[in-house]
């Protein structure tokens, strides 16, 4: 029986506890935030990825007028 009511006056004391000014204005925006947050994510990493394809295609870019010139070099010095 003593358990009981402890038990009974713990939840008494959370329901008594007074709640933040905003709470429900948290729980209202909980969802709408939720789904902020993974269009957020997926446009960075959109960014990214369009970020990395063009360093990549700079790279390529790179490499290939490297091989180029370096071919280029090449015939010079069989003259």
């Amino acid at each position: 029986a003593a358990t009981e009511e402890m038990s009974i006056e713990e939840v008494d004391l959370i329901n008594l506890a007074p709640r933040k000014p905003d709470w429900d204005l948290k729980r209202d925006v909980a969802k709408k935030l939720e789904k902020l947050e993974r269009r957020t994510q997926r446009a960075i990493a959109e960014l990214i990825r369009e970020r990395l394809q063009a360093s990549n295609e700079d790279l390529a870019l790179a490499v290939n007028a490297a091989a180029v010139d370096s071919r280029n070099d090449d015939d010079d010095d069989e003259d």
